[in-house]
């Protein structure tokens, strides 16, 4: 086999091992960009909720001046105890409502990771020989353009009232964000920012106040009544850059040498991050007799928050299915 021949096949190697390291991961992950995985962004998530929840409870107390109350839920545990134990001692039967309504509402989330990796990858190596009549230069190239997408969506449910009292989550979210602090986690919380604070409290305060103000109503047939509310965030961020170094060798004999090495590196990703949040209470009919609703009241909320998660889905289907939209929507 010729010297040329040998070198021509050495260098398809090197572009091929070239290829083969550019983009080394198989599957793309939410891990890869944000400073928390999937498991605790759904925590924060929760906390932020329950934060909301807590703050709500506390304003609750002091416009009742249930201070002797108050002071029991600063305790550690004193929020579950205030659940199970405590709403049927405030005197005034409207803070009583309302407290009884917070413990039985339902926050129903469906998460949605959409991401997509691309790594395309060029290289190219030449080659010249000095002769006796000139120079004899030969190009070798080679290209490799690589698409990976993860998708993932699940749902979660949760109770208030269980969710105000778990101070194992209130532990565990304040553990996760000291140990995310620093500007490396505050700098990916602003790059993706379903991995930072939402600012549900304004949602949560929002849905429980529209309930008390303005008298909420369902928007599913089988529970017209029930008053809830939805609301989908979608956070997308694309990060590109591209790479090209580029390497001069010029022949100092009459030999077959390389003369230069171009590799160009072209990478993206595009991160599309969807929460879909639905909020449900009690109805007045519900509470009007002052006592724990039943297992099968809490039930027929915690379907009608997972019922509006399917709602928010088929609402956004394109204006062409706009027929199949109504006919699932029953309009």
């Amino acid at each position: 086999m010729s010297i040329f021949k040998i070198r021509e096949i050495s260098t398809l190697a090197l572009i091929g091992t070239m290829i083969a390291l550019s983009g080394c991961s198989s599957r793309p992950i939410i891990d890869d960009v944000t400073p928390h995985n999937t498991y605790r962004i759904v925590q924060l998530i929760r906390c932020e909720i329950q934060s909301a929840l807590r703050l709500r409870t506390r304003n609750l107390l002091i416009a009742a001046e249930e201070t002797a109350l108050l002071n029991g839920v600063k305790q550690p545990g004193g929020y579950r105890n205030f659940i199970e134990n405590e709403i049927d001692n405030i005197k005034d039967q409207f803070s009583r409502t309302v407290a009884r309504s917070f413990a039985s509402a339902f926050a129903a989330y469906e998460f949605e990771f959409d991401i997509t990796e691309d790594n395309n990858l060029s290289a190219g190596v030449d080659f010249l020989e000095v002769m006796t009549l000139g120079t004899f230069k030969l190009g070798v190239n080679g290209k490799l353009d690589r698409q990976r997408r993860n998708k993932r969506n699940f749902k979660a449910l949760d109770n208030f009232g269980q969710l105000l009292g778990d101070d194992i989550l209130h532990n565990e979210c304040a553990s996760i964000r000291n140990g995310s602090a620093g500007i490396s986690g505050a700098a990916a919380g602003l790059l993706y920012p379903i991995s930072g604070r939402l600012g549900l409290r304004e949602k949560v305060d929002t849905f429980l106040g529209l309930n008390l103000a303005a008298n909420l109503v369902g928007s599913t047939k089988e529970a017209p009544r029930v008053p809830t509310t939805a609301d989908r965030m979608t956070f997308t961020t694309t990060v590109s850059g591209t790479v090209n170094p580029v390497i001069q060798l010029m022949p100092t004999s009459r030999q077959l040498k390389f003369a230069g090495t171009a590799v160009n590196t072209t990478s993206s990703r595009k991160d599309i991050h969807m929460l879909t949040l639905s909020m449900t209470l009690p109805t007045q009919g519900d509470l009007a007799a002052d006592k724990p609703l039943l297992a099968q009241q809490l039930d027929v909320l915690a379907r009608t928050a997972l019922a509006e998660l399917e709602r928010q889905r088929i609402r956004e289907l394109d204006d062409e299915d706009r027929e199949i939209r109504d006919l699932l929507l029953g309009n």
